[in-house]
């Protein structure tokens, strides 16, 4: 049966191609059984979950043949005098075996876009889900987020360079588009703003990719009179980058000289994408003036691209070079965290204090990458899955009863209002429980680098929690206002509402703990990136 291992090599692309399919389904039943669009839809979130349950059996099943491989390999050396040497070997063979897997696939999953795109399959149907189709154009809403939900999964998980460009380009024309179509009263200059913002860091990216590309061919020069072709795949490309750089003088001059250029270009290209400070100002835009169902994807599918990219494309080439170049981490991570508490205490509505509590927490989580090891890290990874998932939650809240409406009826807005008062005990409460293993990592490996760091993580911390202090003292007095004046229809709203909030803040506060399991699949890719690295400091201990 030859067709089983290349239907299972095909998974991820089939994972790509589903959200294609159900795009156009859905958009034949929204010309004409508009009832239909969404029940479609939402099969078709089933269909990819059930593809993705299969993609992750089959990494967990090979993620175990290669701890038990290593494992069997360092007992059966134990008593030897190379033992070190030995584990090396064996890691080098592992590696050797993971570049000939996905040599010549486009798409695959690894142990740091598992979690994101389960995330952003799961996020994308509770989206369908609030759609309502009988409103105005929203079932012509519902193809355009399956194909966003396509080109999303496809960045995620590409591991072609130029598969990762055109899906990631895509999916920012099709998040313009959903903002300048149904992305509030100023749609249009936000949508416009946001593409640009999308064409600049895209630009950078390409750049830093086209030296990338033109530079792993001429490595070769010296043992090979004609160059080599160009390899796309970036597990090939790592691969050629560690092995010509330690065996041909010219590869190694050429790493010393451009590399850092090139790394710096892909760096600040993928920080305006995700949008770092200082270029913050379109997600807190997105945050605050869109409505919650955009806000949600924007969050569980323009940032992952970014983040993940740097992660895959990025810190594995020369992570030496990187560690020189630590202290420029730290003016987007403590300038974002810093910034973003102070604007966060500062008075204003509700919903922008909460964007800018996430332009905060997004510091705090890069400062992980200023230790510049394993740990910190992993750390880092953990704490970006748990502060988007926790503020997708938010978002949930805010958006109900209606996630695509901005404005509306006053018994709408009152209603609103009430949830999004309420639940900004999650910009306290939930981070607090969610956050706290990739805290813990990430301040263990700054105690190691300066106590200035730490003592800014804690002031920062404090302001969060000064903010949502204030935001629920604020709605407190109001309640207790409208119960003064005897409005009990104000009164019985606000009880009714405020089971449904608890549990919601329940299920997120255990939502957010997840991603704490993920980290026996993601560690694996970190020690892969930085065993290298951090090997000089263990053998001169």
């Amino acid at each position: 049966m030859n067709w089983l291992p290349t239907l299972r090599d095909q998974l991820p692309l089939l994972l790509v191609l589903s959200p294609v399919i159900g795009f156009l389904v859905t958009y034949a039943a929204s010309t004409t059984e508009r009832d239909l669009t969404r029940y479609l839809a939402i099969s078709n979130c089933f269909c990819s979950l059930l593809i993705f349950g299969g993609i992750a059996w089959q990494f967990e099943s090979q993620l175990s043949e290669d701890t038990a491989a290593l494992r069997d390999w360092e007992q059966g050396d134990s008593k030897s005098d190379h033992v070190t040497r030995s584990i090396d070997a064996a890691h080098e063979q592992d590696d050797r075996r993971r570049i000939e897997r996905l040599r010549y696939q486009w798409f695959a999953i690894d142990g740091t876009n598992l979690w994101s795109t389960f995330v952003l399959i799961v996020l994308t149907g509770l989206v369908i889900w609030q759609t309502e189709t009988n409103v105005g154009n929203q079932s012509e809403l519902i193809p355009i987020v399956l194909l966003f939900e396509s080109a999303s999964v496809a960045a995620l998980t590409a591991y072609d360079l130029r598969a990762f460009l055109l899906a990631s380009g895509v999916s920012a024309l099709l998040m313009s588009l959903m903002i300048g179509r149904w992305g509030g009263p100023d749609r249009r200059g936000l949508a416009v703003r946001f593409l640009f913002v999308q064409v600049c860091g895209g630009s950078l990216v390409m750049l830093g990719f086209a030296m990338l590309i033109v530079a792993v061919p001429w490595m070769k020069l010296d043992v090979s009179t004609k160059l080599s072709p160009i390899s796309w795949n970036i597990a090939t490309i790592v691969f050629e980058v560690q092995k010509w750089t330690s065996r041909n003088e010219l590869a190694f001059q050429y790493q010393n000289v451009v590399f850092p250029w090139m790394l710096f270009v892909l760096s600040l290209g993928f920080a305006i994408q995700f949008g770092l400070f200082p270029f913050h100002s379109w997600p807190v835009s997105v945050l605050r003036e869109t409505p919650s169902g955009i806000a949600v994807l924007c969050l569980a599918g323009i940032l992952p691209i970014s983040g993940i990219g740097w992660l895959r494309f990025v810190v594995p080439l020369a992570p030496e070079l990187l560690a020189a170049f630590d202290r420029l981490i730290l003016i987007p991570s403590l300038g974002g965290a810093v910034w973003g508490a102070l604007r966060a205490v500062a008075p204003g509505e509700p919903r922008t204090r909460g964007a800018f509590v996430f332009v905060s927490l997004s510091g705090v989580s890069l400062l992980g990458c200023y230790s510049f090891t394993r740990i910190g890290m992993s750390g880092a990874w953990l704490m970006v899955q748990q502060v988007i998932l926790a503020f997708c939650a938010i978002m949930f809240v805010f958006g109900l009863p209606a996630i695509w409406n901005v404005a509306g009826s006053s018994s709408e807005t009152s209603a609103r209002s009430g949830y999004a008062t309420r639940t900004l005990l999650l910009l306290l409460c939930v981070p607090a429980l969610g956050l706290f293993a990739s805290q813990c990592m990430i301040l263990s490996e700054l105690l190691r680098e300066s106590l200035l760091l730490v003592a800014g993580v804690f002031i920062v911390v404090a302001l969060n929690g000064s903010t949502a202090f204030s935001l629920l003292n604020r709605h407190f007095t109001d309640e207790a206002a409208g119960n003064s004046i005897g409005n009990n229809s104000m009164t019985s709203k606000t009880h009714t509402m405020t089971w449904p909030v608890l549990i919601a803040m329940l299920l997120t506060a255990v939502a957010c703990l997840a991603p704490t399991c993920m980290l026996h699949q993601c560690e694996p890719e970190f020690d892969r990136v930085f065993r290298r690295f951090e090997q000089p400091a263990v053998s001169q201990v």
